[in-house]
């Protein structure tokens, strides 16, 4: 599954692939602290791709 989400973030700039992988980090069974970092990589990603 975290192969799926990081696969969403390098593909595409829309910012509907990158709620995709947010909702996916949230459905999944991953534990807190990879979420939280999953997180930080999502929000890095859009800022920059502003």
């Amino acid at each position: 599954m975290r192969d799926l989400i990081l696969y969403h973030i390098p593909t595409s700039g829309h910012s509907q692939s990158t709620m995709l992988g947010a909702f996916a980090a949230r459905s999944s069974q991953i534990d807190y602290g990879e979420r939280k970092i999953i997180g930080e990589l999502l929000l890095n990603y859009q800022s920059s791709s502003v």
